[in-house]
């Protein structure tokens, strides 16, 4: 039998973590041996809005599983992107540990009701916990506080800090909520929604070994997980994203939510059961935004990730949004084309985006796993397709963008000075990779992600009306709609959202109407408002 080389990172609760893998392996008569790694999260100790990119305690672990240097990773499920790699699945490990956050400090700052007695300086690097803890205890002051568990359970010992709040599954399978007490200190469970998949722990591994490791893995559990990133998806996901998300199944067979978001225009909060995890989902949506049941409807295809953005666009409209993910984006790169590009990274002089998804993941995962490339991109020029494209740039950088009057691939390629040796970033179909093969021009290209086809609670169709709109916003989604599309059953307006689209549509033989103002949601919303 091979062994099993177990990736982790080297704090002490990971590796306590990896070991009750390692021993469910054992039990497996799966040999294994834990192998350490360190990861950016570990080595840039700055706030999490700080640190370029996504995944800070996640990216070595995957390279390490691409390169086949070790078989599975453990991590806090929390940790997790909501958008990880396709070849690299994750499973729910075991069971749950507590969802609840606690507050540690010492006894002497409490009441015998358990409130502080005095405004605490309280540590904690997390937005949602930032928020929460400004609502729950409004004269406090929220200090930055990265660290392992026992530094900053140390921490709330010193002068700069009286308290800190942890996740109490990683303290308790540390042993350490009995040794507080000891040290003076005092842990509260407070009453704030947690982190999507708190108390969660992830195994991931190379998609051809799922079967192998199937034994791990609790399938309820797995179902649950995956569905609180799908809600992390729907709001852009990421460690700067105040929102918490916790679901548990009932002894009924109901999905028990407990929700909690906050933005700059916003803040929700709630808790309700739901029969099925479509409805869970949706009813978030609905909730968050404030959208109103209508019989006035628009399904709405593109991939998660967008659909609160698009949705807003149609909020007032008296039409009601419905998300309908029928694509999604996943991360799909090798390392040797992440490697081939680092290496010529000092020769290109322009970088080229011609998608959202091509700017956000040349930093979540090219960036991530090369942290040092960052402070070299001020020395490049940036070219990017359109609006939206550029604004996604600038969630990451704030560099100077040219982009063409026209969003197409060929008006993009025309601005291009020819002197440049441009990195383009997207997908290996891309009609501006074609016209530089074509043309013979210097150029690399880095492969980052594919589109394919979404398998989320959200995509269920079934609740179709007659009269409802459906907005096709890609071939892609348009090859999936067709097999979920019934001529003979209620009649829909279709949409296409751009040219080629339409053409995809015409080929599969679906009425539609098309949005000719490529790349326009406005005008999209528009065209939709026509068949009020």
């Amino acid at each position: 039998m091979n062994l099993t080389r177990i990736g982790t990172r080297q704090s002490d609760l990971a590796l306590t973590q990896t070991r009750m893998v390692a021993q469910s392996l054992n039990s497996q008569s799966l040999p294994n041996e834990i192998v350490k790694v360190v990861t950016t999260g570990d080595k840039d100790l700055r706030s999490f809005d700080k640190i370029p990119g996504d995944g800070f305690f996640t990216k070595e672990l995957e390279k390490k599983l691409i390169k086949k240097e070790i078989d599975l990773a453990v991590h806090s499920c929390k940790d997790l992107p909501s958008m990880t790699h396709y070849e690299l699945p994750w499973v729910a490990y075991s069971h749950r540990e507590s969802t609840f956050d606690i507050l540690i400090t010492r006894k002497e700052n409490l009441s015998s009701d358990g409130h502080p007695i005095r405004p605490l300086r309280i540590g904690t690097s997390s937005p949602r916990r930032y928020y929460q803890l400004k609502s729950l205890y409004p004269g406090c002051e929220i200090l930055q506080m990265r660290g392992n568990v026992p530094s900053r359970i140390q921490k709330a010992l010193s002068s700069e800090f009286d308290a800190t709040v942890l996740a109490e599954a990683g303290v308790s399978r540390l042993g350490l909520l009995q040794t507080l007490e000891e040290k003076g200190l005092v842990a509260i469970r407070l009453p704030t929604v947690s982190a999507a998949c708190q108390g969660i722990l992830a195994i991931q591994m190379r998609r051809e070994n799922i079967n192998t490791y199937a034994p791990l893995f609790n399938s309820d559990l797995n179902q649950i997980a995956h569905a609180e990133k799908s809600i992390l998806a729907l709001f852009g996901g990421g460690c700067h994203l105040a929102l918490g998300a916790n679901i548990h199944k009932t002894p009924s067979g109901q999905f028990h939510l407990k929700f909690y978001y906050h933005d700059t225009v916003t803040e929700t909060q709630f808790e309700e059961k739901y029969a099925t995890l479509t409805d869970l989902l949706r009813d978030t949506v609905n909730r968050t935004l404030k959208i109103k049941e209508s019989t006035s409807r628009v399904w709405l295809t593109q991939p998660s990730q967008h659909q609160i953005e698009i949705i807003k666009k149609f909020k007032d409209t008296g039409i009601q949004p419905i998300p309908l993910p029928l694509t999604e984006v996943r991360p799909t790169w090798t390392y040797e084309q992440l490697v081939a590009a680092y290496e010529k990274f000092n020769q290109v002089t322009s970088l080229v985006f011609t998608s959202r998804f091509g700017v956000r993941l040349f930093f979540l995962e090219f960036i991530s796993c090369f942290p040092e490339l960052y402070d070299q991109l001020s020395a490049k020029k940036v070219y990017c397709i359109g609006p939206a494209t550029q604004k996604e740039f600038k969630n990451y950088c704030e560099l100077e963008i040219s982009s063409p009057q026209i969003q197409t691939g060929a008006s993009l390629y025309e601005i291009l000075p020819k002197s440049d040796v441009p990195l383009l970033v997207g997908t290996e179909d891309s009609e501006l990779k074609k016209l530089f093969e074509k043309s013979r021009r210097n150029y690399t290209f880095l492969s980052l992600y594919k589109s394919l086809k979404h398998d989320s609670p959200l995509n269920d169709f079934t609740s179709i009306k007659n009269g409802d709109r459906v907005v096709i916003t890609s071939p892609k989604a348009a090859e999936y709609f067709s097999q979920i599309y019934q001529p003979a059953g209620p009649k829909l307006h279709i949409f296409a959202f751009g040219p080629t689209t339409a053409k995809k549509l015409e080929a599969l033989k679906i009425p539609h109407t098309v949005n000719l103002v490529s790349g326009s949601w406005d005008a999209m919303v528009n065209e939709v408002l026509k068949t009020k």
